[in-house]
């Protein structure tokens, strides 16, 4: 499974690529940063670990300036719960030098705070980040 997720995430950043060569509007009219959001938990591992990978390799390759990752909703309840597929990716993004953040209103509401902490995941209202992010240009990408 990690082998194909990897796959899939090289098969998106290379069409990124494309995407960027082949674009003919001025570059300084697209954002070069982008706010991934994982609200997939468990359920759909698959899909936020794919989020975590465009991610990591967003900023390891250094095809954006600025990555920002935040953990919503089911996710926070799969780090919770150790989920090993994301407790591997969320390792490397903290080595890429990404600070995951994740809702602290929904980790409050479901006993989740000293779980997520313990993984150097930071807690923080979510709302705000985003609207911020969003006034600066940032693509927001959920998964």
């Amino acid at each position: 499974m990690v082998i194909d997720i990897r796959f899939k995430t090289l098969a998106l950043i290379l069409e990124i690529q494309l995407i960027n060569i082949n674009t003919k509007s001025d570059s300084k009219s697209m954002s070069d940063k982008a706010l991934v959001i994982i609200s997939s938990g468990s359920e759909a591992e698959g899909k936020a670990v794919s989020g975590m990978l465009l991610a990591l390799n967003l900023k390891k390759y250094k095809l954006l300036s600025e990555v920002k990752l935040i953990f919503f909703g089911p996710s926070q309840k799969a780090i919770a719960d150790g989920n090993r597929e994301f407790m591997g990716v969320i390792t490397q993004l903290q080595e890429a030098g990404i600070i995951p953040v994740a809702c602290s209103r929904i980790a409050e509401r479901d006993n989740l705070t000293e779980k997520i902490t313990e993984f150097g995941i930071e807690l923080n209202p979510v709302g705000p980040i985003i609207a911020n992010c969003m006034k600066e240009g940032y693509q927001i990408l959920s998964f």
